[in-house]
């Protein structure tokens, strides 16, 4: 089993698409093949039928979910997962909650299972702002740094670097494979691969 965590208006083909429930407008997919054919992509293509959203109305958006559940507690045996992806989903949850997730990913991972995460790389986003030459630029690159503030997911709580995720990765078991700067997003962030 694969599964795609935080995955809002991205429902992944080939993943058990989770998210909190915490949006009204979010409806079990297999109640609502119509939309299950409006948002399903690939990961080739994650963010293409994201193009047409307006990120200041995303709350008025209904959008595909397998699973509704607590991101720190999902409800799955221990060693039955076999991949979890994660994008843009991490910066949303308090160090606390980070701590409880990554305690619960690996306990439901399987030996040698996988874990990607990508993440805004707050570094590169710092620079970015001090280096924005308009009023403009700034206020855009704090939108991105500390999320739209949109309803109580919309809020960054942490910025994350390589360096800082993996040290984070490694005290909760995994080995870090290595990270690369992630080409899904049009700003500075990184994608980071572990395993159990």
């Amino acid at each position: 089993m694969k599964l795609h965590l935080g995955c809002g208006t991205v429902y992944l083909d080939g993943y058990v698409n989770v998210d909190t429930g915490s949006n009204p407008r979010a409806s079990v997919a297999s109640l609502r093949p119509d939309l299950v054919k409006r948002w399903i992509t690939t990961r080739e293509r994650y963010y293409e039928r994201q193009g047409e959203l307006d990120l200041h109305r995303i709350n008025n958006y209904e959008f595909p979910v397998d699973v509704f559940s607590d991101l720190t507690n999902l409800p799955f045996p221990p060693s039955s997962v076999e991949e979890i992806l994660t994008v843009q989903t991490l910066e949303h949850l308090t160090m606390g909650q980070v701590e409880q997730a990554l305690n619960n990913w690996h306990r439901i991972l399987m030996l040698d299972g996988t874990l990607e995460i990508i993440v805004p790389n707050i570094e590169e986003m710092i620079e970015l702002f001090l280096n924005a030459d308009t009023k403009e630029s700034r206020q855009e690159v704090a939108r991105l740094i500390f999320g739209t503030r949109k309803g109580d997911l919309f809020y960054h709580h942490y910025g994350y670097t390589p360096e800082g995720l993996s040290s984070l990765l490694s005290r909760h078991g995994f080995s870090v494979q290595g990270w690369t700067p992630s080409v899904i997003n049009s700003y500075p962030s990184f994608d980071i691969v572990a395993r159990k």
